[in-house]
């Protein structure tokens, strides 16, 4: 369910006060009575509304949308056709999932969709409703992981379990409890995952907290949420002791920098914030709007970071990293396997997370390096120059005569390397004709050639 936590507040009003505890209490059953109500409701149904959907009649009254009772769970305002929770899932993704797991979401984004998991691993979902996120990611961590999820409200865990039962899916487990107080033991999880939930957490310092208590060394938060962008302190204290607009993932929502910097707070590194939706909802003022985000942070301690050639395996990770960074993914496969090396994070539980990438290509005696991509939770830590460093190298000692590359992104960044801009005219042939010459990049990316004097041949 889009989870209250124990005793949880209506949120931080305006003046930046807590709530009286029997508000604090109002909310929390408010919140447990309704996602009760849409958790019994779709399992009579075999698919119940998403979470921009109406509540169902049976439960919510007439279900028509303009009754306050059953707007979107992240906000009033936001229309969606389909209601697999819009378009964050695709069909194909829950293709195989039952009809009553596919069609009830009540997030505002995909978590498992913008997140590295490896299998293996042990993934903890806080607040996980039906079950659809814990499902998709134990598809990710094969039957070697496991996928843990957390719901205060025994309907929704009822529901997930049944579920579960349904879809056949042996490595997850649903367990009751708050995410102010994790059930867990301390470092007993890889990754924790979250959708439209801490934005109803009473004490979200305390959950932060709790998260990385939970995580191994070097774990990852991954999570979407409800985030504020702007001031909050303009909306009416009025709305933001509102129960319903609480229950709604609205006004307990925290602002970018809040939300950081509580993460910062509880002990987490490479934290970061990137908006997936801007939503509508018009009954915000002026300087403030409602927005769905992923956010990512990382508990120190992790292993360090190794370099290795590419897998087929690593294709998904690699389409991934290209596609976070801007980068085409034309040719990606044609020497994948034999041009391509990742930097890697060994995981805590065996395997290792892919968080780098470059590829160089060989044509004759040129090679053009290709792709350098680097997670955004570990840049800035020396990834990008270790694969490009170590992709120099292995040129050299293959007797390649230079090295080139196409970017729009970074023409300042290589030059550190020994690369300079050149005409796109002086490329040579084979070069000239590669994927990201043949329209991958587009006409205005900068050509740059490192240059080796006397190489020797392999």
């Amino acid at each position: 369910m889009r989870h209250m936590d124990e005793d949880a507040p209506s949120g931080e009003p305006a003046d930046g006060h807590e709530p009286p505890q029997d508000v604090s209490r109002h909310i929390k059953e408010r919140v447990r009575s309704r996602y009760g109500a849409l958790a019994r409701a779709a399992g009579r149904r075999a698919a119940a509304a998403g979470c921009c959907g109406g509540v169902p009649p049976a439960e919510g009254g007439s279900g028509d949308r303009g009754d306050s009772a059953s707007r979107s769970c992240c906000g009033g305002g936001v229309s969606k056709a389909d209601p697999v929770s819009g378009t964050f899932y695709d069909r194909a993704v829950v293709g195989g999932l039952p009809a009553g797991v596919a069609g009830f979401s009540l997030g505002c984004g995909n978590p498992t969709a913008l997140v590295e998991l490896v299998p293996g691993e042990v993934v903890l979902d806080l607040g996980s409703g039906g079950g659809l996120d814990v499902f998709l990611a134990a598809r990710r961590v094969g039957p070697a992981g496991k996928v843990c999820g957390l719901d205060m409200t025994d309907e929704m865990l009822a529901l997930a379990r049944e579920n579960k039962r349904q879809a056949g899916i042996d490595n997850v487990e649903f367990l009751k409890g708050d995410i102010e107080d994790i059930p867990l033991p301390d470092g007993s999880v890889d990754v924790i995952i979250s959708n439209c939930v801490i934005n109803l957490a009473a004490d979200k310092s305390r959950v932060f907290s709790e998260a990385l208590r939970v995580l191994r060394p070097g774990g990852r938060f991954a999570v979407v949420d409800t985030v504020f962008q702007g001031d909050k302190a303009l909306i009416p204290k009025s709305m933001m002791e509102d129960t319903l607009s609480w229950c709604q993932c609205v006004t307990g929502a925290l602002e970018e920098g809040e939300y950081l910097a509580g993460l910062r707070g509880a002990g987490f590194v490479d934290e970061s914030l990137k908006v997936i939706q801007v939503y509508e909802a018009g009954v915000l003022p002026a300087g403030v709007r409602l927005t769905s985000g992923f956010v990512r942070a990382r508990k120190p301690g992790a292993g360090p970071v190794h370099e290795r050639p590419a897998t087929s395996r690593d294709l998904p990770s690699a389409r991934r990293l290209l596609t976070e960074s801007g980068l085409p993914l034309d040719g990606l496969e044609d020497q994948f396997e034999d041009g391509f090396a990742v930097a890697a994070a060994r995981g805590v539980s065996g395997g290792d997370c892919v968080v780098g990438l470059a590829g160089l290509e060989a044509y004759g005696r040129h090679g053009l390096l290709r792709s350098v991509a680097v997670d955004p939770a570990w840049r800035g830590r020396g990834v990008a120059s270790a694969l490009v460093s170590s992709k120099l190298d292995r040129a050299r000692a293959a007797g390649l005569e230079a090295v080139w590359l196409l970017t729009d992104t970074a023409p300042d960044y290589f030059p550190r390397f020994g690369f300079e801009r050149v005409d796109r005219a002086e490329a040579p042939a084979g070069i000239d004709s590669s994927p990201e010459f043949a329209g991958a990049c587009p006409l205005t990316a900068t050509l740059m050639v490192a240059r080796f004097a006397a190489a020797p041949r392999a």
